[in-house]
């Protein structure tokens, strides 16, 4: 099988990106957009991480979202998956707490 040129991968990974927008409910625009509202960036980076699986590079993620490729590694680095884990480990471990109990002295 003959490799795919970089405007080919670019050209399928824009597919791909319209599929998906669609399939989870965004408009394409949207979802390669600036805008920050929660769910539209987890679908967002649901989609990042979907082209980083089928072997996509950072760079070229960055460019399909308009975003600089350290963007891309900051979303799909298994980093934020240890740090996530690491987070809900600590939210279920119980807290000890300890009071302590002042005097105040009127005079």
């Amino acid at each position: 099988m003959e490799a795919l040129t970089i405007r080919q991968k670019i050209e399928a990974g824009r597919s791909i990106v319209m599929q998906r927008s669609i399939e989870l409910g965004f408009p394409y625009e949207r979802i390669v957009g600036k805008r920050r509202f929660r769910k539209l960036c987890k679908a967002r980076h649901q989609i990042m991480n979907e082209l980083r699986k089928l072997g996509f590079s950072c760079p070229e993620i960055g460019m399909l979202f308009d975003r600089d490729h350290s963007s891309v590694v900051q979303v799909t680095s298994p980093y934020k998956a240890i740090l996530k884990r690491r987070k809900e480990e600590r939210a279920k471990r119980p807290r000890e707490t300890s009071v302590e109990v002042g005097v105040l002295a009127i005079n």
